[in-house]
């Protein structure tokens, strides 16, 4: 069985915060990374951007997992 899909917030130094779904805190930072760069125009590694980017777990918005009729 896969793993639940969650809500994440990762900051990013001088870019603000952005919300992500996904399977773990890393899979929501990578994406993130991905949105920045491409937003950026940066070459930085994935590396580098962890030095300067955090994520931490918050609640599901209202109605997620609710059941669909």
């Amino acid at each position: 069985m896969s793993k639940p899909i969650r809500t994440y917030e990762v900051a990013v130094d001088g870019w603000g915060e952005a919300t992500y779904s996904a399977r773990s805190p890393g899979k929501a930072r990578a994406r993130a990374y991905s949105d920045w760069a491409s937003a950026a125009g940066s070459s930085r590694s994935f590396g580098e951007f962890l030095t300067f980017s955090r994520v931490r777990r918050i609640p599901d918005p209202p109605g997620c997992y609710a059941r669909i009729l």
